[in-house]
């Protein structure tokens, strides 16, 4: 009987799903929505915040967060965090902030610009700013959440969350629909996601 229990354990995992898939904690919580199908949320508490993530095969999100408002970390995909921090996605290499300051769709349209026939012209940096202090709260919070990191794709998620702490300017934040990001003025100085290859698995 023993000979074929792992045989058993891994048709389990073939045929329900169970086991996460590379980079994923082996004990992050499953869950399943006809929307989504099989995700992944897990997280750990940190000095000052926590750091959450949700994440399937083939990408990843995560949260850093130096205040919050309700549990922390994420306790599942459906209730979502609120508080200071920041927020990056494998897909797209840029910080995103949150909770600094007001940030609504409408804030967002105010700042497309469109011509006389109605042609998008230029989306307007971000209003807002972020204080040394504020981003000097975020390196401590992010370096303490690169120690918690168990797979290689939490830690090449961290690593570039921090590359991008280090050289950001809280000064010429950009616009996006989901808040204000540090990506650069010249977009074409970002680089791909796509190039970094933080969440593929060979």
């Amino acid at each position: 009987m023993k000979i074929f229990r792992p045989i058993l354990t891994l048709g389990l995992c073939a045929s329900f799903m169970a086991c996460a898939p590379a980079n994923i904690p082996s004990d992050a919580a499953r869950e399943w929505g006809f929307l989504t199908s099989h995700v992944w949320t897990w997280g750990e508490k940190l000095d000052q915040g926590c750091v959450s993530w949700m994440a399937k095969e083939a990408w990843a999100s995560v949260q850093i967060f130096v205040e919050t408002e309700g549990p922390c970390p994420r306790t599942d995909s459906f209730s979502p965090l609120n508080g200071k921090g920041l927020s990056y996605d494998s897909s797209r290499d840029h910080l995103t902030f949150q909770g600094y300051w007001p940030w609504s769709t409408s804030v967002f349209t105010d700042l497309i610009v469109f011509d006389d026939k109605g042609m998008w012209v230029e989306t307007l940096p971000c209003p807002y700013t972020l204080s040394s202090a504020q981003i000097g709260t975020m390196k401590i919070a992010a370096k303490q959440a690169l120690k918690t990191a168990k797979t290689a794709g939490e830690e090449k998620m961290l690593t570039r969350i921090n590359e991008r702490l280090a050289v950001m300017d809280g000064a010429a934040l950009s616009s996006s629909q989901g808040g204000c990001t540090d990506v650069p003025a010249d977009r074409a100085a970002s680089q791909s996601s796509r190039d970094l290859k933080l969440w593929v698995t060979d």
